[in-house]
């Protein structure tokens, strides 16, 4: 009869640990941009955060994700909007372990930028044309794994219109 009991109770116990284990994935951004000082006769470029921008500056975002949880995470996907008033910088985005992808939608579908077309009309006739990178509206990294306690980065960088 005491075995009968414990069993369940082995069981709940059992259950409640593995319910308990899971990831949990947090994300940091910055925005820095760089500036280049004169020290001891030298040129010196160092980033800085980017709290004031002028048109034409390059602005490099760096998004740091963390799983603090006790299982690893997998298939995490990040999206980003590249902010207004900004062009997306050709072939800046990056992130070790992760597929990037790009959205000229409003991050409703994400391609490939050798995938990424979009249609005019021109002279009655539509056409389909490439996307550019000044059509860009969002990033996606797909991420394949984030072990547990782990972290990392990705990127990208855009110019100020």
């Amino acid at each position: 009869m005491r075995t009968v009991r414990l069993l369940p109770l082995l069981f709940l116990l059992l259950s409640a640990q593995v319910a308990l284990a899971k990831p949990e994935i947090s994300l940091e951004m910055k925005a820095e941009k760089e500036v280049t000082q004169i020290v001891n006769g030298k040129e010196v470029s160092q980033r800085v955060p980017a709290d004031t921008i002028e048109p034409g500056e390059l602005i490099h975002y760096t998004l740091t994700y963390r799983n603090s949880g006790n299982e690893a995470a997998m298939q995490v996907v990040v999206d980003n909007p590249i902010p207004n008033d900004t062009v997306y910088v050709t072939d800046s985005a990056g992130g070790a372990g992760s597929d990037i992808s790009f959205s000229i939608d409003g991050g409703a579908n994400y391609k490939k930028p050798d995938q990424l077309t979009y249609r005019v009309k021109v002279d009655g006739q539509w056409e389909e044309r490439k996307a550019t990178p000044d059509r860009y509206t969002h990033i996606r990294w797909v991420i394949e794994r984030i072990d547990a306690q782990a972290q990392g980065t990705v990127n990208y960088s855009v110019r100020i219109k």
